[in-house]
């Protein structure tokens, strides 16, 4: 899910699904301030194989590049990946090498400007 617009305090997040040509999926969140409300459709379609491991590598990428700003992006990367053992589906390394190298300079800017 992400949160494709916003009116007034709502914030309407859609299925990820949802964007495709050929294939959308219907479901929706309304956010209203901390609340949260189920849309009147549900999912269409099964979880991406996968998904739940890709989403804790990334979390520990961004965790790790927080942590240690100026270690290398591809060695916390690597060791990520090698903490979550066998995945069906990884990420792709590239990918996730120039995300933590983007989360470690937002940090280290925000850490340099106080």
């Amino acid at each position: 899910m992400f949160c494709v617009y916003r009116r007034n305090e709502k914030s309407y997040w859609e299925c990820s699904m949802r964007r495709g040509k050929t294939f959308r999926c219907p479901a929706m969140v309304i956010q209203v301030g901390s609340s949260f409300q189920r849309g009147t459709q549900n999912h269409i379609h099964e979880l991406g194989r996968g998904l739940l491991s890709k989403l804790q590598v990334t979390k520990t990428v961004r965790q790790t590049a927080k942590a240690d700003v100026f270690a290398p992006a591809t060695n916390i990367v690597t060791d990520a990946m090698q903490d979550a053992g066998d995945m069906v589906d990884v990420p792709n390394l590239d990918n996730m090498v120039t995300a933590s190298n983007y989360f470690s300079q937002y940090v280290f800017k925000r850490l340099t400007l106080r």
